[in-house]
């Protein structure tokens, strides 16, 4: 019986810490003024060019009353070299409209929904130029709580002749991981 317990204890403490560890910067309540936050990704063909597969990232403000900025996106390929640089002027816009060219305001409670092929304009890419990254740059007027952003990688048939992508066939969802955070 003692043992039972034991385990039962191990096992639920194993859970929350894995469950702490893996939870978004929002969701521990850290702040901070501005930062950089990198996110992994992808944009290929395979089987053929039967099968596209993409990445998605979402960007939410949590904050009740301070607008985020994004100020810059960066794209880099697997070796390192840069292949999509935008600021807020050039910024592509997003799949809900909410950012875009001229307007990186993250206003209280918006979500923002990037897509790979906006940021990736050269189409997908072979295989030694990936998996990619992508930096996205914010500020705040003050301090606040730090922007969640998550990528969703995602495969679905493509249709070469129409050049559309077709039935989802896998999904995995990842929290990015803010890099560098200034509290002035």
């Amino acid at each position: 019986m003692k043992l039972k317990l034991v385990n039962s204890i191990f096992v639920s403490a194993s859970l929350i810490f894995s469950m702490a560890a893996n939870s978004s910067p929002t969701e521990q309540n850290e702040t901070a003024k501005s930062g950089i936050v990198s996110c992994g990704g992808s944009f290929f063909n395979r089987l053929s060019g039967t099968e596209r597969h993409s990445t998605s990232y979402i960007l939410r403000n949590l904050n009740n009353n301070t607008t985020i900025k994004i100020n810059r996106i960066r794209v880099y390929n697997a070796q390192g070299v840069l292949i999509g640089n935008y600021s807020v002027p050039t910024l592509p816009p997003t799949r809900n409209s909410t950012l875009g060219p001229g307007n990186g305001n993250l206003i209280p409670h918006m979500s923002a929904h990037f897509v790979v092929d906006k940021l990736v304009l050269a189409g997908p890419l072979p295989s030694n130029e990936r998996p990619i990254q992508v930096f996205f740059h914010w500020k705040a007027p003050r301090r606040v709580l730090m922007p969640e952003i998550a990528h969703v990688r995602n495969s679905r048939r493509f249709d070469i002749a129409t050049n559309k992508s077709k039935e989802e066939r896998g999904r995995h969802f990842y929290f990015c991981r803010h890099i560098s955070i200034n509290d002035r």
